[in-house]
């Protein structure tokens, strides 16, 4: 049974804000935004940021961004990953929309730091 809403407006409302937007300046794209963005047809031969056909232009704020929207391996499958990545510039300013997020990316840091030197004292 299908509980997913499907007549949401700005259905990129609804994803999860996590550690690869914030830290890495990348995000996966949802798979059931696939045909409504015709990914496949436009990037399916994208498989590198490096890929000039693989560029995009996101605006955020009335300012824009590059970035690049590419597949995670060849030979797209339901199970590879598409992802959108874009420059720090625009991650930097997500980091001040995402607050709440920021700060959970930087305690997960500390934490595995935390136990990284914990690791080193008892070697």
């Amino acid at each position: 049974m299908k509980t997913e809403r499907s007549d949401i407006k700005f259905p990129l409302w609804r994803k999860k804000v996590d550690y690869s937007l914030i830290e890495d300046y990348t995000t996966p794209i949802p798979n059931f935004l696939f045909d409504q963005w015709d990914i496949v047809n436009l990037f399916g031969d994208c498989f590198s940021k490096k890929d000039v056909n693989s560029l995009v232009s996101i605006v955020f704020k009335n300012e824009k961004y590059d970035g690049t929207i590419s597949f995670s391996s060849r030979g797209i499958k339901k199970r590879d990953i598409c992802r959108l990545s874009f420059d720090k510039r625009l991650g930097e300013k997500l980091k001040s929309v995402y607050v709440m997020s920021y700060m959970r990316s930087i305690e997960a840091r500390l934490r595995k730091n935390k136990s990284e030197y914990k690791n080193e004292i008892i070697e």
